[in-house]
């Protein structure tokens, strides 16, 4: 063990013991493997979440191409904003699982 380390645990009792250890790093060094976990997680959810939510919307958006103009949702401008909203929201999940 380092000098530091130790003076950083020798000596701490009650309220100071939380104040020290934020203060030597040793939460920050414990909660960063499982914040990291936590942000791999998230990120791949985000990313599974937004491909699917996109292909819904493309899939709605160019089904009356196929189907000779039947509706899902039983609206046409009711079709367009449905898919309109999960591209866009898929979007953006795929962005922000690509940045995280």
């Amino acid at each position: 063990m380092s000098a530091s380390w130790r003076g950083c645990r020798s000596g701490s009792s009650g309220a100071d013991r939380g104040a020290r250890w934020r203060r030597c790093g040793v939460a920050e060094r414990e909660s960063s493997v499982y914040h990291s976990d936590v942000k791999t997680t998230r990120a791949t959810v985000r990313l599974v979440l937004g491909i699917v939510m996109f292909g819904l919307g493309l899939y709605v958006a160019v089904r009356p191409l196929f189907t000779h103009n039947a509706v899902l949702t039983g609206a046409r401008w009711l079709d367009l904003s449905f898919a309109a909203v999960f591209m866009l929201r898929g979007a953006m999940n795929v962005r922000s699982a690509r940045r995280s």
